[in-house]
């Protein structure tokens, strides 16, 4: 065998900061996770974010992603989403009790966000490195 077969795990940090599965990182890293890390690299991932959440982060290179978060995922009244997105497409789905603030740099790159126009009462702060890319916003 040329390559060496390796399960590939990744994990965010919930309110108890214990870790669950969320994409792609190496069994090794399994005893070093204390955030979340999703890391999408030449592919696609789509991830839901369903239990307590302060920090979500992931990078994403030459891939789509996709991003679900459920209206009682996050802890507090403010959580933080980070990642780099290089010549890809990011889209996250947030409840539209959500406001969203983006404080990433950008590079040739576009933001789409379309506000629900409804009452907020949490802020998701979104940070990052968007290169050649396209991060889409969306409310349910």
């Amino acid at each position: 065998m040329l390559f060496k077969k390796e399960r590939r795990f990744n994990f965010y940090r919930s309110a108890k900061t214990e870790k669950r599965l969320f994409g792609k990182a190496s069994d090794s890293d399994m005893g070093k996770v204390k955030s979340s890390n999703s890391d999408t690299v030449f592919g696609g991932s789509t991830c839901y974010i369903d239990t307590p959440f302060t920090d979500v982060s992931g990078d994403t290179f030459f891939s789509a992603s996709s991003v679900y978060f459920t209206a009682d995922s996050m802890l507090g009244d403010k959580a933080t989403y980070s990642g780099d997105t290089v010549f890809s497409t990011l889209k996250l789905y947030v409840p539209k009790t959500w406001a969203v603030r983006i404080t990433g740099d950008t590079v040739m790159s576009s933001i789409k966000a379309n506000p629900s126009g409804a009452q907020t009462d949490k802020l998701l702060e979104v940070t990052g490195d968007f290169v050649f890319s396209r991060l889409e916003v969306h409310c349910l």
